[in-house]
């Protein structure tokens, strides 16, 4: 090949790279931690095929207002449910994200918007960076733990913030500082609050090389929420545009923290996103929201170009845990039993988990 041949095949291709987005590497589930039989751990490797799996560590029933002692004790109780579920999935390959469902103190009030007490009592943020202290030495030598993530949706209202404790931005930075002084490789997953898309600008410019910024898609709430809390069950799929303008294009205000050429390596984690199994549609919607996700791209607006982003993986809430949101439940709301065939909505789940092989 002469070299102005080989020079034109080179430009082919890294303008074809530059063209191209990569796919998720890690397709999985959220879990709780009990009650998980070794049936089904197997089906999500064998049949499933995810290659991922969100745990949640704390116990959200018990947290709210469980300090000190025996708050640690919760958190101890439920790593040791941990510790029994870890060689099961890597005997499937599954690695797993630990997600910290319960912080020092839980709830102050879950009523809309929701305030974690530890943003109103100082000594709680020190138990938080405490007990991710703690979970570090325990896995930074596990190879099956993939990710801490820090926090599953951090919850701030302004109005019972105390003007003296740390901010979540400045929670985070201190938390991952007391994380790498004793794992300095694990993936850090940092969470927007309330896992809102549009609070990533907030979030902190990390300066790890290996961290992850992570968010929720619910981007029609009255779609997602419908045959909840009395929610009348009649709303349709949200489009493209509305699931684009909700959940993706809030990346961009914070991609432009970096610099152009650094914006296409930033990591991405969409930490969960669900679908009621009596949601009309729930099948047509998955697919829409899959296809995006896997493209990977967020789309152009009048200020910022079209994007590639690192979106490293993507985890379904959730798998044994409600069963509103259980991918195998019937369709029919007053029937919580699972039907002989998987539904339709979790075909879709397993057609894109497949591309985990």
């Amino acid at each position: 090949m002469s070299i102005k041949n080989l020079y034109t095949f080179l430009l082919f291709v890294l303008i074809f790279a530059n063209l191209t987005y990569a796919e998720p590497v890690y397709r999985g589930f959220q879990i709780g931690t009990a009650d998980l039989s070794d049936e089904e751990i197997l089906s999500l490797g064998s049949e499933w095929k995810a290659n991922v799996i969100r745990i949640q560590v704390g116990n959200d029933s018990l947290m709210d207002g469980r300090t000190g002692a025996d708050y640690f004790q919760m958190i101890s109780d439920s790593l040791d449910q941990v510790d029994l579920l870890l060689p099961k999935f890597d005997a499937q390959s599954i690695k797993v994200i630990l997600t910290l469902y319960s912080p020092p103190g839980g709830f102050q009030t879950r009523k809309a918007p929701s305030h974690y007490a530890m943003f109103s009592e100082l000594a709680l943020q020190q138990d938080f960076i405490n007990v991710w202290e703690l979970l570090a030495l325990r896995y930074k030598d596990n190879s099956t733990v993939l990710s801490y993530d820090l926090s599953n949706e951090p919850a701030l209202r302004k109005s019972l913030f105390n003007r003296n404790a740390l901010t979540w931005p400045e929670l985070v930075k201190d938390t991952v500082t007391a994380i790498r002084a004793i794992d300095p490789v694990k993936q850090i997953i940092i969470k927007a609050l309330y896992g809102n898309p549009t609070q990533l600008r907030f979030l902190p410019k990390i300066k790890d090389p290996n961290y992850c910024y992570s968010f929720h898609v619910y981007p029609d709430n009255k779609y997602i929420n419908q045959g909840i809390n009395g929610n009348p069950i009649k709303h349709n799929p949200p489009s493209n545009e509305l699931i684009l303008k909700n959940s993706f294009l809030p990346i961009h205000k914070l991609l432009k923290k970096f610099p152009k050429k650094d914006r296409k390596d930033v990591c991405f984690n969409i930490g969960e996103f669900a679908v009621p199994r009596w949601a009309p549609k729930a099948d047509l919607y998955l697919e829409r929201l899959l296809k995006l996700i896997e493209r990977s791209k967020i789309p152009a607006t009048e200020r910022q170009p079209a994007t590639k982003i690192n979106l490293q993986s993507w985890t379904y809430h959730a798998y044994d845990e409600s069963p509103v949101w259980d991918p195998r439940g019937s369709t029919n709301p007053n029937n919580e039993t699972f039907p002989a065939e998987l539904p339709a909505r979790a075909e879709v789940l397993v057609k894109y988990m497949l591309k985990n092989q």
